[in-house]
């Protein structure tokens, strides 16, 4: 890729620049004229990308002064958007791309110019582009409101949740008191607090739960007195001998 610079930012002050080629400062002449351009630009860049060439996803610098103002003197395809992902080398996948025909101007400011990213992919033809733009000096850089301040940092724009109280993470500043603990070491019940009444000024009943009847048991049966010892078995009597014949 080939870079032509006419008139642009800040260089060596020996370093000698180029006007503007008067056939791109007639074109500046006749869209300004028109309207399409609200500001006149002092710097111009031809970008020729050859078949194959890709540029990778990025923002305009900051001493590009808004409007930015592209020319494509060929067919192209741009990607755009805040975030752009590269499936592989050449292919970017964003949320917006155009396709554009030669002789297409398109004119970026605000938050596509500030804070939008551009990429363009790889092809097989051979693209030229022409990018209008006015230098800003570092002071005004500055006093650009639209760009961020690298002086603020990231912790002060932080904002609760519209679901968490402000005062969620707010630390006490006085002492906390603490009831004192007894000598004996056991600590006292909490006091009974009183009943709040309702809203709706009703005072509520409460209905105790009925008590079932006692089951009724058996009179006890007196057991008389006497030896708590088991009772001594009845002494058993040999059975009677059976004469055997033969004996005497």
């Amino acid at each position: 890729m080939d870079y032509f610079l006419f008139k642009f930012i800040e260089l060596l002050a020996d370093r000698r620049i180029e006007a503007i080629p008067a056939l791109l400062q007639d074109a500046i002449d006749r869209l300004v004229d028109s309207q399409v351009m609200t500001a006149k630009p002092d710097s111009c860049i031809i970008d020729v990308y050859n078949e194959g060439d890709h540029s990778m996803p990025r923002m305009w610098p900051p001493w590009f002064g808004k409007p930015i103002c592209v020319m494509f003197l060929t067919e192209c395809d741009v990607t755009f958007g805040r975030m752009i992902s590269v499936d592989h080398p050449g292919d970017f996948r964003g949320s917006l791309k155009l396709s554009l025909a030669p002789g297409s101007l398109l004119v970026m400011h605000g938050k596509s110019a500030d804070f939008a990213k551009h990429a363009l992919p790889s092809v097989r033809k051979q693209r030229i582009l022409v990018t209008f733009t006015k230098y800003q000096p570092k002071k005004s850089m500055s006093d650009n409101p639209r760009l961020p301040s690298p002086s603020l940092s990231q912790s002060s724009q932080w904002v609760p949740s519209p679901s968490r109280s402000p005062n969620h993470f707010r630390l006490s500043a006085g002492p906390k008191h603490y009831a004192a603990i007894p000598t004996t070491g056991v600590v006292p019940a909490p006091p009974i607090r009183p009943q709040i009444p309702p809203s709706n000024g009703v005072q509520p009943l409460f209905v105790p739960t009925p008590v079932p009847p006692a089951i009724p048991f058996p009179a006890s049966v007196p057991i008389p007195p006497g030896s708590t010892g088991w009772p001594a078995a009845a002494p058993r009597h040999p059975p009677p001998r059976l004469p055997i014949p033969g004996t005497g």
